[in-house]
């Protein structure tokens, strides 16, 4: 599907961190034994392991680990059984923190998909279909309104726009992807009703946006930046609604 180390874009003082807080709760020094396990942690040691991958991404939307990365493990070494990671993320400030991603994303004019926006699909991938599906399917990030058309529409006429936006970008099965060209998948799907088979519900799961959300670039007259834009903020607001209850399992 792809490769892994794509996925990486985490600063190294943020993956030191679950190591050194994990380390600490499960061993200490002593003058007498030197390095010994310890006990009485495990509770803790449970609730930072279930609460972390929230944790990871939570902080890579925000740039958490951007700056001044060696204070801030100091701050969670100081007391690992208090530290941030053994409580669960607010709901309302992750919802927050997406919606605020996803804005600055809309503002990014770019047709290159960052590392960022592919673990964030990656994670909506992962929580939303079983281990079996991931497992046997093969997927591709798509461009809901195809890259060629944002390109022919407006970045040829010097009008630049954010192709490559996380609001307009999804995974979807490599073979439905592949052959669809600078169409929509609703389009080729007219076009030939047997080799696209996906029904709204199926794409649905993977977050593809309906037909009436795409039926503005079936026409000349309105392909407009306005009708792009108005797709993307619309489109933020239910890929930050569908996330938080993939994330929180609702």
């Amino acid at each position: 599907m792809y490769k892994l180390t794509s996925l990486a874009c985490h600063a190294d003082f943020q993956v030191v961190s679950y190591i050194a807080v994990l380390f600490k709760l499960q061993y200490e020094l002593s003058t007498i034994d030197g390095l010994k396990k310890t006990s009485g942690n495990a509770r803790t040691i449970k609730q930072i392991k279930s609460y972390l991958h929230r944790h990871y991404l939570y902080d890579i939307l925000r740039d958490n680990w951007s700056s001044a990365g060696n204070i801030k493990l100091e701050d969670l070494l100081a007391d690992p059984k208090t530290c941030r990671y053994t409580g669960d993320i607010p709901r309302s400030s992750f919802e927050q923190t997406i919606a605020d991603w996803l804005l600055r994303g809309n503002e990014r004019v770019s047709e290159s998909i960052t590392t960022e926006t592919r673990l964030f699909w990656n994670y909506y991938l992962r929580l939303s279909l079983s281990a079996a599906e991931i497992d046997k399917g093969k997927y591709d990030m798509e461009h809901c309104v195809p890259k060629n058309v944002l390109k022919m529409y407006f970045t040829k006429k010097n009008m630049p726009v954010p192709i490559s936006s996380p609001c307009n970008l999804v995974y979807i099965p490599k073979g439905d992807n592949r052959s669809k060209g600078d169409s929509t998948y609703y389009q080729k799907k007219n076009q030939n009703p047997t080799a696209y088979k996906l029904s709204e519900v199926e794409l649905d799961r993977y977050l593809y946006p309906t037909h009436s959300e795409l039926s503005f670039i079936e026409s000349p007259e309105t392909i407009t930046i306005e009708h792009y834009r108005r797709f993307l903020k619309d489109r933020a607001t239910t890929i930050t609604n569908r996330m938080i209850k993939a994330l929180y399992n609702e």
